[in-house]
């Protein structure tokens, strides 16, 4: 029988332990083990400090303000009436504003479904459809309406509202919020705050007379004469048409009529009993 010689040191296992060590250092030797392999890996890991999120949370929140302010900036619309006469403006929700000479407005058109707001410098008559909040921002505060029509004037030192029909609200930092019915006037100037009753018909009359178009759409044209007149129109379809040229609501409705549609070969039908005007290509 072939005896084979075993030694015994030579074949030990390196991850074993000696025999003779104790169970006990046995034990703390593989214990020391693991906490070294332990330590060795927390000194690979990455470690991001608080300051560092913060930084990062900032940056997004920067991009995300930039985006949201050019997103604004493009849909800002602006009007100014450098000329006397009034000028007609039809805003997106078929509000209609007619700027005095000198005035200026401005909003957003890509904000105006859910925010119904516009900047006004001078002076201004609105008739604004019904829907969400209206409001009409002056140097000396706001005018908020839901529906109805009414006249705004701010200057550097004095604030006129009339309220032609409908109900506003007046809301400045000195007085507070004052609420006004058709017919009452407002006024906020050096000696301060004054509430005064005026005839309707004469809130704003420049807003019925001569309006000036310049290459509108005529639905635009015909939205101005139906809101004057208080007919309702209907007929061909001439919303690719635009119209250059000024109407004088003071005339009357079949001789304003032939100035609006004759350019364009419509012609027209008048139901003066219900109130209708049918428009027709000839």
């Amino acid at each position: 029988m072939v005896k084979h010689s075993f030694d015994e040191g030579k074949h030990l296992h390196k991850s074993r332990l000696p025999f003779t060590k104790s169970k006990e250092a046995a034990k703390a030797a593989v214990l020391e083990r693991i906490e070294s392999n332990a330590a060795s890996h927390k000194q690979d890991a990455k470690v991001y400090p608080l300051y560092t999120k913060l930084a990062l949370a900032a940056g997004f929140l920067l991009l995300l303000a930039m985006a949201a302010s050019i997103y604004y900036v493009t849909g800002s619309e602006e009007h100014l009436n450098v000329k006397s006469d009034a000028h007609l403006l039809s805003l997106q929700d078929g509000s209609a504003v007619v700027l005095k000479g000198g005035a200026a407005l401005q909003w957003n058109n890509r904000t105006w479904k859910w925010l119904r707001s516009v900047d006004l410098h001078g002076e201004a008559f609105f008739e604004v459809e019904t829907g969400s909040t209206f409001a009409v921002h002056t140097a000396h505060g706001r005018v908020v309406v839901l529906g109805t029509s009414f006249l705004v004037s701010s200057s550097d030192d004095a604030l006129t509202v009339a309220c032609k029909s409908g109900a506003v609200a007046v809301e400045t930092s000195e007085w507070g919020i004052t609420m006004l019915e058709s017919g009452d006037e407002l006024q906020i100037n050096a000696e301060g705050l004054i509430v005064q009753q005026v005839q309707p018909e004469s809130i704003a009359p420049y807003a019925r007379r001569v309006i000036h178009f310049n290459d509108q759409p005529l639905v635009e044209v015909i939205d101005a004469i139906q809101k004057n007149f208080g007919y309702s129109f209907k007929g061909s379809d001439h919303k690719s048409l635009r119209y250059t040229g000024q109407i004088d609501t003071r005339m009357e409705l079949p001789q304003l009529l032939d100035i609006v549609c004759k350019p364009f070969g419509l012609d027209y039908e008048i139901d003066f009993d219900k109130r209708r005007v049918l428009i027709l290509k000839k």
